[in-house]
């Protein structure tokens, strides 16, 4: 490997290191508590499967329409690595910006063959504070996912016009494309920036490879709109082309000011509206019009031409034409922005290479570097800490629903609770038909024992949403918890209903038929929750317990051994067989399970404790 390939690797590499280190500091935050933290999908290597053939948010009960499987699988592997250990997820994140960056130095040194301006474009690309949304926040690493992918493809796709023949660059072409695809939804643009590429060039384009990626993007297209049922790429409010575009321009004035000045960065820009005569949607359709006129018309500037083609094209899917959530936000210019660092590397190479601006030329590079750097380092502190994350939010975006709502849950998560309920009442009355928010801030007055409190914002969120079933279960645990268990079972019933496959409710509703004595409803619930679940510890401990009340010993023994089985720490369960074992006289197996128990933490009854010490000492 030559020294100069070694030198630009390794100072891409240490700058992304630098930018980025303070980053594994940071905490989970925003989705990244339904993604990771809270998702099932995540923590076990069984269900990895269902990753690609259900949502983006696969696993956390909540579902929306993306479809990225790669991202999913990705935490799969973080947490098999480090479990919960946040550092772990952000580190992922900053090894996958470094590669993405390495992949955009390496495609430009292949587009324009020029060494210093491609080091000098993935140099700035690695550490200017715009990415910041898409590396120090875990949930946002499918950009540099698709990136990766994406440029990977584009590379080996030039590769291959010089090796039409080779099978290998084939392969990696159309497999960087798909996981490109199973990455996020955007590298849909590919072929798109493959024939800027032509245009700008002036390379003919070989068809069997050009249409073999298309093929793939069509029947990617076909299976969501098909077999998978996520038609929809996004949710955004219900408005028209015309009255969204509006949106688009405003966003490019606003991202070219934040790529020269990345001030007052930070999350969640809004969905507003704009009109064409906002000052920012002119001076957009002005800034689209002339530099699309001056990339067309000028086709010698080959590199300027080119970086205008690839940030217009790549930044297509944001431009609101087809509906998305926000009209702009900063990780939809993670790609892109290589545009604006190809035009930049470029202008400053051009001073490099006159001697008497080789020195200005340096210092500026040098400044840049160390000034988006140091914006970069702190910006990951807005990252770092859930509440003073939403607080700064919110004084960008104050009437946003959500932000309350997730501010509430990170007060509810360090214990502030008159806080949490606080921002979930905000959250409803931002959006009165937030159920979810309803949900939680009744949860909170349940934490509180303010069972009126909870009933009533519990109800609320039934009667906006009738078959929101975690609204029914929290509602039935309140009315458990009160000895109501008739109310209890009615409401458990209708959640089932809702959700027939949840194990969860079964166990619960086999708990409440218990208290009220109906052994053959109990069994009935119990047994349904463990053959929905094979793996449901409490619920074979139940039936133990059941089948032990009732006297027949032998079904309760087996449920207890089961239970054992699958969670040896279960300290009641222990109790439970050791107080079996005593009274058939099996002393050695009554001792072990005692013991167990003990070390478990389980309270044993001294009574039962004084029986069993004279056996300790027996010769069995």
């Amino acid at each position: 490997m030559k020294k100069n390939t070694i030198f630009s690797i390794a100072l891409i590499t240490l700058l992304g290191i630098i930018a980025y280190a303070n980053s594994l500091d940071g905490e989970f935050i925003w989705d990244d508590n339904l993604l990771i933290k809270d998702n099932a999908y995540v923590k076990s290597w069984a269900l990895a499967p269902k990753i690609f053939s259900e949502n983006f948010k696969a696993g956390d009960e909540t579902g929306v329409m993306f479809y990225r499987p790669l991202q999913i699988l990705t935490y799969n592997l973080d947490y098999s690595l480090w479990k919960l250990n946040v550092k772990g997820y952000h580190l992922t994140n900053i090894i996958l910006h470094i590669l993405a960056a390495l992949c955009a130095w390496r495609l430009a040194i292949i587009l324009f063959n020029d060494l210093t301006l491609a080091l000098l474009a993935a140099s700035l690309f690695v550490v200017h504070p715009i990415h910041t949304e898409a590396v120090s926040y875990i949930s946002g690493r499918t950009d540099s996912l698709a990136a990766i992918f994406m440029l990977t493809c584009f590379i080996v796709y030039i590769k291959l016009s010089l090796s039409p023949k080779s099978f290998s660059l084939w392969f990696v072409m159309a497999s960087s494309y798909i996981l490109a695809l199973l990455s996020k939804e955007t590298s849909l643009v590919l072929p798109g920036l493959l024939l800027a590429y032509h245009y700008v060039f002036r390379k003919n384009i070989r068809i069997k490879p050009f249409l073999l990626l298309c093929a793939l993007g069509a029947a990617y297209l076909t299976l969501r709109f098909t077999l998978l049922e996520y038609g929809r790429l996004s949710l955004s409010p219900v408005a028209s082309s015309w009255e969204r575009i509006p949106g688009f321009f405003t966003a490019i004035t606003n991202y070219i000011k934040l790529l020269f000045l990345p001030f007052s960065l930070h999350m969640d820009y809004g969905r507003e509206f704009f009109p064409f005569s906002r000052p920012q949607a002119i001076i957009g359709m002005v800034i689209l019009i002339f530099l699309l006129v001056y990339a067309f018309r000028n086709k010698h500037r080959t590199i300027l031409s080119f970086s205008i083609l690839w940030f217009f094209v790549s930044i297509i899917p944001a431009s609101n034409i087809y509906p998305i959530s926000f009209y702009m936000a900063e990780h939809f210019l993670y790609l892109p922005s290589l545009g604006f660092f190809f035009i930049l590397a470029k202008k400053i190479n051009d001073l490099f290479k006159i001697d008497r601006f080789k020195l200005l030329a340096v210092s500026l590079s040098i400044s840049l570097l160390f000034f988006y750097s140091c914006l970069t380092i702190e910006q990951n502190n807005y990252w770092k800490e859930p509440i003073a994350f939403y607080q700064r939010t919110l004084k960008y975006s104050p009437d946003q629903a959500k932000l309350y709502y997730n501010l509430g849950a990170a007060y509810y998560a360090k214990g502030e609770k008159e806080e949490a309920i606080t921002s979930f009442t905000t959250a409803t009355k931002d959006n009165p038909g937030y159920t979810q928010a309803y949900l939680n801030a009744g949860k909170v007055y349940e934490s509180l024992n303010k069972k009126n409190e909870a009933k009533k914002f519990f109800k609320k969120a039934v009667e906006i949403n009738p078959r929101y079933a975690d609204a029914y279960l929290s509602l039935a645990a309140v009315y458990y918890g009160e000895r109501e268990y008739a109310e209890a079972i009615t409401l458990y019933k209708k959640a089932l209903q809702i959700n027939p496959g949840d194990s969860r409710t079964y166990y619960s509703l086999g708990l409440t038929y218990r208290k009220i004595s109906d052994i053959k409803n109990a069994v009935d619930s119990l047994s349904m929750a463990v053959k929905i679940n094979p793996d449901f510890a409490d619920a074979y401990n139940s039936l133990g317990i059941i089948f032990k009340d009732i006297g027949q010993i032998e079904p309760a023994v087996r449920f207890f051994l089961k239970a054992l089985e699958i969670n040896p720490e279960l300290a009641e369960t222990h109790n439970n067989l050791s107080i079996i074992y005593y009274a058939k006289k099996q002393y050695s197996l009554a001792i072990k399970h005692c013991d167990q128990a003990i070390k478990l933490g389980y309270k044993i009854h001294s009574g039962f404790l004084k029986a069993l010490a004279p056996h300790r000492y027996d010769k069995i």
